[in-house]
């Protein structure tokens, strides 16, 4: 596929290397060392297609500029402010951004170094030699192979200041059948491209030539419901009954939708599960007897998978990988409709090995379907990817204390020895099973990278981030993707609905897939970042006091970290500036 996402500028010594994800963009910035005496950060201006040029904002800035003292565990929501950045700069070598909406057409960004003065206000700061970068957002992934993520911003700064903390389902017992249109503006900024993806992938299932097959775990999203249930005699559906999403004292939302499917479908719904889980959330679009289409990915098709989860998801257009999929779904229904688990798949010749798919108009990619009689059947692939690891490993994993070779590979990802730099976000670092939400706190960090829990700063953690949304209990963190060497010549991303653990591989119904394109993996990448970034500097305010604030450094001491070898900042600009390989 042609490479439009990552672009190259120069001016002089200055150096950016802009990657290109989903409706954000991440700027790497490089100097020289000797250019960055006096250096004070870096401005960045954007003119959006068509709109008024404006310098995106910093909320740190230096102290005593507009009484700013800085934050701390202890700053109010009042006392928050936003600064332009030509006056205060961002005092990093990489700044992301995620424009509140995207327009067609080309954004057009100016990033320049800013240096302190030298009269006596060194505050009023000097441009530097800048670059322009032209972006379009729209032009970054083929057709047949559409890929997106959910914000998994609920519990955020963000969405306390756009929505107020607003509920995203009615106050009481959760239903499935509410009304969704007073949360629809929450629902399609939080679900993002995602959602975008799921809704219109099943508005082009809808003509009479159009049969639709869906395997569902979590199911409670009252207008994914509803257009399965239109559908009629033209769905096959295959829901989840493990204990989770069974009970018949007790009813769960699944039992509920079972029902309602059930009838609207003339008894073409059926309950089941593998050994432990039918964990797919997969449809499958099939014209007049032909299947065409695949939706999958890491999102449930409930309110939690889509608008408080950060989750990944895809569309394949190509008739021989939905005809695969197709005959995995017949296999599972075939069995579960006459009672039975669904382990006989693992002993047909489709989950035995990757199948790797090939043309010139889609990337290159592999899936591996589960359950299998040996974990290692879709694992090995992952461990020696890791294994063979040249620079970089970026992650966003539910939990990494499952069985196998390749989570344990992650938990042990070196600290401060060895060559590979590696960035992780996960829900937590223990329990798979556990409700809790995961602590406020930053393991592993070294100058090789770090991983780092999920956390949402509620009445434990004092101000800025008051009484921020939950989300409730349960996974918030629930993506499944692991980024191999994403900026070099031989990237690799597994992703999908696998949890990555070896005793799910051969239990769960499951896909697993891995795509070997720079351009897919730069996105999956910048996705990685803006989550490890989001929590980062969350810990780092709730952390903060007023003898250690978090302000802007008024001298070029804050560039140290990034030409020392013995820090990680130094391992980060090197690796984000880095291209090809």
């Amino acid at each position: 596929m042609t490479d439009n996402s990552m672009i190259i500028s120069k001016n002089g010594d200055f150096r950016v290397v802009t990657y290109v994800g989903i409706g954000m963009v991440l700027f790497t910035m490089d100097l020289d060392e000797n250019h960055t005496v006096g250096l004070a950060g870096f401005s960045i201006k954007c003119q959006p297609p068509g709109k008024s040029p404006f310098y995106m904002k910093n909320r740190l800035t230096f102290q005593g500029k507009e009484t700013f003292q800085g934050y701390t565990k202890d700053t109010t929501p009042k006392q928050r402010i936003w600064f332009d950045s030509d006056e205060s700069p961002y005092q990093s070598f990489r700044w992301l951004h995620v424009p509140s909406d995207i327009d067609p057409g080309i954004y057009k960004y100016d990033i320049a170094p800013m240096y302190f003065g030298k009269d006596p206000n060194k505050l009023n700061l000097v441009g530097g030699p800048a670059v322009s970068i032209g972006v379009d957002f729209l032009k970054i992934n083929p057709k047949k192979f559409d890929f997106g993520f959910t914000k998994g911003y609920l519990s955020s700064q963000a969405y306390a200041s756009r929505f107020k903390n607003a509920d995203i389902r009615p106050k009481g017992d959760k239903t499935i059948d509410f009304d969704t249109k007073p949360f629809l503006a929450q629902y399609q900024w939080l679900g993002g491209k995602a959602h975008q993806m799921l809704f219109d992938f099943l508005g082009e299932c809808t003509g009479p030539d159009v049969e639709l097959k869906a395997m569902i775990y979590d199911c409670d999203h009252p207008d994914f419901i509803s257009s399965l249930e239109a559908f009629g005699k033209r769905v096959k559906v295959i829901l989840d009954n493990a204990p989770l999403h069974h009970n018949d004292a007790v009813p769960k939302p699944e039992d509920k939708v079972f029902k309602i499917l059930s009838a609207s479908s003339g008894g073409q719904a059926v309950r089941g599960k593998f050994s432990r889980f039918q964990h797919n959330k997969v449809l499958i679009k099939v014209v007049n007897g032909t299947p065409e289409k695949v939706f999958t990915g890491s999102a449930n098709f409930s309110i939690r998978g889509l608008y408080v989860q950060a989750n990944n998801c895809f569309v394949i257009t190509d008739p021989v990988v939905a005809s695969t999929y197709d005959k995995y779904f017949d296999l599972a229904y075939a069995e579960m409709s006459a009672g039975k688990s669904g382990m006989a798949v693992s002993k047909d010749p489709i989950s035995k090995s990757w199948i790797d798919f090939k043309a010139d108009d889609i990337y290159n990619f592999s899936i591996c379907l589960s359950p299998h009689q040996d974990s290692l059947i879709s694992l090995k692939r992952l461990q020696d990817a890791l294994d063979n690891a040249g620079s970089s490993i970026l992650f966003s994993i539910m939990v990494i204390d499952g069985g196998g070779e390749a989570l344990k590979h992650l938990r042990e990802l070196p600290v401060d020895k060895g060559s590979i730099f590696h960035y992780g976000i996960v829900q937590s670092l223990k329990s798979a099973d556990s409700d809790d939400i995961g602590e406020c706190s930053i393991h592993k960090q070294g100058k090789l990278g770090g991983t780092i829990p999920f956390s949402y700063l509620h009445s434990k953690i004092p101000e800025p981030f008051s009484g921020e949304f939950s989300g409730g209990l349960g996974q918030v963190i629930h993506d499944k993707f692991v980024v191999i060497d994403f900026n070099t010549d031989n990237p690799v991303v597994f992703t999908g609905s696998s949890n990555l653990a070896a005793g799910g591989e051969m239990e769960n119904g499951d896909n697993l897939i891995a795509v070997y394109d720079r351009e897919f993996a730069i996105a999956y990448a910048v996705e990685a970042v803006r989550l490890f970034d989001h929590y980062n500097f969350r810990f780092a305010m709730s952390t903060s006091t007023k003898d250690n604030p978090l302000l802007l450094d008024d001298t070029d001491g804050w560039t140290k970290k990034y030409f020392d070898p013995n820090d990680r900042k130094y391992y980060d600009r090197k690796l984000f500036t880095k291209c090809g390989g």
